[in-house]
């Protein structure tokens, strides 16, 4: 992978070639191998690079065709891109390179847009054709690549991370988009590519975007959209078909000139792409498992065991948590956002290890969206159950006899509206009221102003006609897995210089899933029930029949033992500014340090955006 900058303005006015130097040097941790800049009339593009395919000088960007009229940064793996080469050579066109990114830059040329839907793979590109001075931008399927966008006075900026935006606008003013914030004391992020800095916003999934000289906004477009339903196969048929989908899923993504390895968690994912990869992977596949000193349990030695059934290179990392202060306040500055997911840790510390000459890792993500791996949807399954035994909390008292976490869980199962349903499954928080009284009062009531479970009213619209199964699986799709999931991966191995690729995030594959009944992965009670049965007799049986499981990173001892200091200090800072109230922050804090586990998530995810507010200098 890569980190982009670009710098487009519309109103022809002069760019400073050191400010977009400047800007991509940022992102340098993206692309440690090379990194170069260019400024061409009005627009500015730099690239950091991560060198994967094609490791010659000739495959370096910004990359330029036709005597210099079009020129490309793009960060990602076109994982079809020899057949689209075959394509574009039988429309005459000679490579001189035998890197994806020619094969886009020729792609993009001959075909535009429609170009999008012929690529198989993960991306985020900005592509400046010189002659008709326009700047194209747009974003892989499923938002495993970021494009962060700032548009102000015919100036656009654009690049992989955030704080190459800041550097290149330092007059930006740094104010909290309180839709944004709303969603992240709920969530743990924000939703649908706002982010909590105002004016700073991510290009959606499966988009594109076309500025041109004196425009003032651009030409946008959708290229790819989730159509769920129309297989007409039997169970046996979605068996056989999974298991060879996902095998050629894995085998596309072996590609590349460097070594390529598996974080082997030892769940159903990573050891069903470690099987594949070791059938096509040429050479010995190398693995990689983790141990922590500060998690409850370990899957190393499920992890060991796919290993040696598959005879990998298997390393076991030991990581350990010592000097949490510094890794939490990096983790920040890796999102340049607060980041509510407390998993960010085990696999930032992960990427950090010495992996040998590893640049390239597959990993096991998408397979709980596609195949139905959460808890959620085996509830959903009685969903009529649940709502009605939720009527139950209508009753005075009732609500308050209850055991809180059985009350708020029924609760989920009270609104009318489905994706306030949704998303009510997929937060903590019982109230609006009770967050926002946290906060000083202004703060507060602005909070009170906004629609934190908007985006998930907005998707699961869209799936009103499906099953509800069906349309959680797909609201998780667009939601979840972009906001919370590949955001994670993606800072987290990027700040490392790791290029983690998501096999079962392929095309083909992604497109069978969403096809497929809810009833074909979520049978009998049991998740992902046809990705196991397609697995057996491939992956060990112990894989297939145990529960999913996770890191269990321990924030809330931490919030009460090497932490505590640390939060304690910034939730203070806080309340000087006048932005939190000491009182009802202490009590809460009191409350944890008893026992109780309440206010956990919330503490944890206020603790992240006071470290925020204290790098980034953020005004409410």
């Amino acid at each position: 992978m890569c980190g982009i900058f670009a710098l487009f303005d519309s109103n022809e006015t002069e760019i400073d070639p050191s400010r977009v130097r400047e800007a991509t040097e940022t992102l340098s941790h993206r692309g440690p191998d090379f990194s170069d800049a260019i400024v061409d009339e009005h627009v500015g593009l730099g690239h950091t690079r991560l060198s994967i395919v094609d490791l010659t000088a000739g495959a370096n960007q910004p990359f330029t065709i036709d005597g210099g009229r079009f020129t490309l940064v793009y960060n990602g793996e076109i994982y079809n891109f020899a057949q689209l080469k075959s394509e574009l050579e039988a429309l005459g066109v000679r490579f001189r390179t035998h890197c994806d990114t020619e094969v886009l830059a020729y792609g993009l040329k001959h075909w535009g847009v429609d170009c999008l839907r012929k690529l198989n793979g993960i991306f985020a590109f900005a592509f400046w054709d010189r002659d008709a001075k326009t700047l194209t931008v747009a974003r892989d399927r499923l938002g495993v690549k970021p494009l962060y966008l700032y548009s102000h006075g015919g100036q656009l900026v654009l690049a992989s991370e955030i704080k190459a935006i800041l550097h290149a606008v330092p007059e930006l003013k740094r104010e909290v988009q309180f839709q944004a914030f709303s969603e992240f004391l709920q969530f743990g992020v924000s939703l649908g590519g706002k982010t909590l800095f105002a004016g700073i916003s991510q290009l959606p999934p499966a988009s594109y975007a076309i500025w041109s000289r004196g425009d003032q906004s651009p030409v946008t477009g959708v290229y790819w959209y989730p159509e769920p339903g129309g297989y007409s196969g039997t169970v046996g048929d979605a068996i056989e078909e999974t298991r060879e989908r996902l095998e050629a899923a894995v085998r596309s993504q072996l590609t590349g000139d460097v070594p390529i390895g598996v974080f082997l968690s030892g769940g159903l994912d990573s050891s069903a792409i470690t099987a594949f990869a070791s059938r096509h992977y040429p050479g010995k596949l190398r693995t990689f498992s983790v141990a922590f000193d500060f998690a409850d349990k370990s899957e190393l030695e499920l992890a060991k065991l796919v290993a040696e059934r598959f005879d990998t290179e298997h390393h076991e990392v030991q990581v350990s948590g010592f000097g949490l202060e510094a890794t939490v306040s990096a983790l920040v500055e890796c999102h340049d956002l607060p980041f509510g997911d407390s998993a960010n840790i085990p696999l930032y510390l992960l990427c950090r290890q010495n992996l040998a000459d590893i640049k390239v890792v597959l990993q096991g993500d998408g397979g709980d969206e596609l195949f139905g791996g959460y808890r959620r949807y085996r509830t959903l399954t009685h969903e009529a159950f649940y709502r009605c035994i939720a009527q139950v909390l209508r009753i005075p008292g009732i609500s308050g006899a209850l055991p809180q976490r059985l009350s708020r869980y029924l609760q989920c199962f009270l609104p009318k509206n489905r994706g306030d349903r949704f998303a009510r499954l997929l937060t903590t928080e019982t109230s609006t009221e009770r967050l926002s009284g946290v906060f000083s009062d202004g703060i507060g009531r602005r909070l009170l102003d906004q629609q934190p479970f908007e985006r998930y009213k907005e998707i699961a619209g869209k799936y009103s006609s499906l099953d509800s199964v069906q349309a959680m699986l797909l609201t998780d799709l667009e939601i979840v897995l972009p906001d919370v999931f590949l955001e994670k991966v993606d800072r987290a191995s990027m700040a490392n210089g790791i290029e983690v690729r998501v096999p079962l995030l392929e095309n083909d594959l992604v497109d069978f899933a969403v096809s497929l009944p809810s009833s074909f992965k979520v049978r009998s009670g049991v998740q992902k029930w046809l990705l196991r049965e397609s697995l057996s007799g491939i992956v060990p049986s112990e894989i297939l029949t145990a529960r999913k499981s996770g890191f269990g990173v321990p924030y809330s001892a931490w919030l009460r033992g090497p932490l505590n200091e640390m939060a304690r200090d910034h939730f203070a800072g806080m309340a000087e500014k006048g932005m939190l109230k000491q009182s009802a922050v202490d009590a809460m804090l009191a409350r944890h340090q008893s026992g109780s586990e309440r206010d956990a998530f919330f503490l944890w995810k206020l603790f992240q955006l006071a470290i925020w507010f204290d790098k980034y200098q953020v005004a409410m």
